[in-house]
């Protein structure tokens, strides 16, 4: 891999974790709890631990205790269905409004940061870029490839 490429990729995950940990902190949270919370809140279309690993590619074990961990803070809810007592849909609660309006703010101020210095032009460049990759990524791991 291009080294740039790599080391582009580490800073930005370095950057966006900096930006979170205050807010971990400040509620007693794992990175992966509040990544967690941040993606049931941000994606309301998925509401299933499952969802997490399919999505953000997060091994299932790190999503299992994370998610066991925000039902019993009372930060996530389970929801079961009648007729599938193991399928659950998580819910994100109340109690939460305060870790999601940090984590949403150091989320925005990650953003600025990034792309600090930027046009709006050059951003949406980058975008097409890297939508290319990722379609580039699918298909590969698809077979089309």
């Amino acid at each position: 891999m291009k080294k740039w490429l790599w080391d582009s990729m580490n800073t930005m995950t370095k950057l966006y974790e900096s930006h979170l940990l205050p807010v971990c902190e400040k509620y007693d949270l794992t990175k992966a709890e509040l990544d967690i919370l941040l993606f049931f809140a941000n994606n309301p279309q998925y509401d299933r631990a499952v969802d997490v690993i399919e999505v953000r590619k997060v091994a299932k074990s790190h999503v299992s205790v994370s998610v066991k961990s925000l039902l019993e803070k009372g930060y996530l809810k389970g929801i079961y269905e009648e007729d599938n007592a193991r399928d659950v849909h998580l819910k994100v609660m109340k109690k939460a409004d305060g870790i999601l309006k940090d984590g949403r703010a150091a989320q925005e101020h990650f953003q600025k940061t990034l792309f600090h210095g930027l046009s709006k032009e050059q951003i949406e460049v980058m975008k097409q870029n890297i939508d290319q990759m990722m379609t580039n990524a699918k298909e590969y791991y698809e077979g089309n490839r």
